[in-house]
């Protein structure tokens, strides 16, 4: 009786390993730790067992393997092979809010915001790295502080109701092949050494802060990350519907 409990048990432990390694970790809850390596290594810090700094409730990465959103101190950190896209309402104030970014290394990687104050959101990003630096033939200026969600991806560039505004659905969608690009770029770099290119969507609310799960919202659409491989067709972009 007592050998087929523990066969039992066994069975049941290989079956949470195996359901925790579908998404990429595996993690004893008995121990309150990882038994797999950080799936993006030093990348994600020298502690190759860690989790978001130790501290999940103010950073966001469930699956372990996109830049670190981390909501206390406002800072996006994309490593090596990364594309980070924050994207969103965010918060309607120039105040503390705003994000501020800490790119690993700088030729392998990019980034870029699309959301109200994306000049102020990516204020130390460096140009080269950014992805939207110009709509509809026009500099993006310092100040710009209102985007416009909900409209046609397939609309005009800009909303002319109340205040002339960037189309956001349809920035989203030239950023994201922009994204691509860049990330076939990045691959034909040996110095970056990537196989993969992951273009994260960052998602965040009225405040800024980020949302996980997504959800599409108030005119802002899903947008689900996507993997380009070095070697292989790239993904088509996303609708944002």
């Amino acid at each position: 009786m007592k050998a087929n409990r523990f066969a039992k048990l066994m069975v049941l432990v290989c079956a949470m390993l195996f359901a925790a390694g579908t998404v990429h970790a595996f993690y004893n809850p008995s121990t309150g730790r990882w038994l797999s390596r950080d799936p993006m290594e030093e990348r994600g810090g020298l502690n190759l067992h860690g989790f978001v700094n130790n501290a999940p409730p103010v950073m966001v990465d469930h699956l372990g393997q996109k830049p670190l959103a981390d909501n206390k101190t406002r800072t996006i950190i994309v490593g090596k092979c990364e594309i980070a896209i924050i994207y969103g309402h965010g918060a309607t104030a120039r105040n503390k809010r705003n994000w501020k970014w800490r790119v690993t290394r700088s030729g392998c990687a990019a980034g870029t915001a699309v959301m109200c104050w994306p000049t102020d959101n990516t204020e130390n990003l460096d140009e080269g790295l950014n992805l939207w630096t110009q709509w509809g033939g026009e500099p993006i200026e310092f100040g710009w502080h209102t985007v416009m969600w909900g409209m046609s991806p397939r609309g005009s560039d800009w909303y002319q109701g109340l205040g002339r505004m960037p189309n956001a659905n349809k920035v989203l969608v030239t950023v994201a092949k922009d994204a691509i690009n860049r990330a076939i770029t990045i691959c034909k770099n040996n110095k970056c050494g990537c196989k993969n290119i992951g273009v994260y969507f960052i998602q965040v609310d009225h405040d800024g802060r980020p949302m996980d799960p997504k959800k599409a919202y108030d005119g802002v659409p899903l947008v689900a990350d996507l993997t380009v491989p070095c070697s292989g067709s790239p993904p088509p972009p996303p609708t944002c519907e």
